[in-house]
Parts: structure tokens; sequence; C-alpha cells
């Protein structure tokens, strides 16, 4: 029998491989869902969001999207206009200052959302009616955590600069530093033309 610690790891390492399998599923679904409807993928995330918002009690802005969906302004606009021209979606002068600008979903779109998320909530309302009291406040403590871990994840790479990437080092040939790594050999410097000419 395996020691504990060695069980631990074990489960730690399926529940890691679940949530990776989770979000690449949660992507899928989206993606067929929305070309079921004849939308993009990224204007179906946009009226979930603006949907969440608004039974906050805080409808949300185009900067909220842009944030929220990494976007840029230009392609947030486009996915506001494409989701008012399909009568999903509505904008309205926040009563409280005029500058603003608020998204409110139209009843196209919650019967849209409804058909997204009814079949889903059955699902997920099965799994969870076979759970004990205890087992659901240990499941919604990890997922709370898990979602706070992801949200600060997310916003550290939208704070990084992007020249910082691993990709953006390789590119540019080599480390971040531009020194050897600790027992690497010394990198030959190039060699211009004229030293060449010079041997």
């Amino acid at each position: 029998m395996d020691d504990p610690q060695t069980e631990r790891r074990r489960l730690a390492a399926r529940i890691e491989n679940h949530l990776r399998q989770f979000g690449a599923e949660s992507s899928r679904v989206i993606e067929v869902f929305a070309q079921r409807h004849a939308m993009h993928p990224t204007d179906l995330q946009a009226l979930v969001i603006i949907m969440n918002a608004e039974s906050q009690g805080e409808p949300a802005t185009p900067g909220v999207l842009r944030h929220a969906l990494n976007l840029t302004s230009g392609a947030v606009t486009g996915a506001i206009d494409r989701l008012v021209r399909s009568g999903h979606v509505r904008r309205e002068r926040d009563p409280r200052d005029r500058r603003q600008v608020r998204l409110h979903y139209a009843e196209s779109g919650l019967a849209l959302g409804l058909e997204f998320f009814g079949p889903l909530a059955e699902r997920t309302d099965a799994i969870m009616n076979r759970l004990e009291p205890e087992q659901l406040e240990a499941v919604e403590a990890f997922m709370h955590e898990i979602v706070g871990a992801m949200t600060a994840y997310r916003q550290g790479l939208q704070e990084r600069p992007s020249e910082d990437s691993v990709a953006s080092r390789v590119a540019a040939g080599g480390t971040s530093s531009g020194r050897n790594r600790p027992g690497e050999a010394p990198r030959p410097r190039p060699v211009s033309g004229e030293e060449r000419s010079e041997h």
C-alpha cells in the first residue's frame, strides 16, 4: 500500500488533470454552442459576462468587458456591436453618469443564456445532489481558492510586459539577462565580417 505522501501526490496530480480537462472542455462547449447559433465565441463570452454583471446589480461597461476578455477597445466594440445588432444586448446611458455606457441583456440574450446554462445546470445539480453538505462545503472552499489563484495568475500575466515572456527571450537569443546560466559554458561571441577577414 502506498504511503500517505505518495497517495496525496497521486490524488493531487489527478485533481490537476481534472481541472485542465474542465478548462479545455469549457472552451470547447463555448465554441460549439456559439457555432450552433452563428456567433463568435468571444461574443458568447461577452454575453455571459454582461448577464453575470447585471445579475449582481452592477451592469457591465465596455471597459469591464475589455479587462475581463483581455481584448483591445476595437475588438470589444465589435463584439458589443454584433450583440446589439442580434438583439441580445442593449446599450444604455448610466443614469448616475451620462458619460458612462452600461450594457444590459435583452430578452433574446436571456433566452440564449438560459439555453446555454440550463442543460449544464441540470447535470451539475445532479452531481451536487449526491454529495453530503460537508462534502459540498469542502468542494466550495476548494473551488473558491482555485478561482482566486487563477484570477491572480491572470492579473499577473496582464500586468507583466509582453517582452518579459519566455517566447520573447528565446526569440531574442538567450535568457532575459543575456548571461550564461550557472554551470553553463561561456557562449561564443558572434564574430563580425571584419574579424573573420583578419584571420
